[in-house]
């Protein structure tokens, strides 16, 4: 934890989008994704 930010921090300087992480986590499509509309992407 970053104590200024308040944030997870990794000492590689990896930054983690927590929307994609929950999606992987839960296996659950990200909301606006090609995943969560094909249709609408046309994918």
């Amino acid at each position: 934890m970053d104590p200024e930010s308040g944030t997870v921090v990794w000492p590689t300087g990896a930054d983690l989008d927590p929307v994609v992480l929950r999606s992987l986590v839960t296996g659950s499509p990200i909301a606006g994704s090609a995943a969560d509309d094909p249709e609408v992407y046309g994918v």
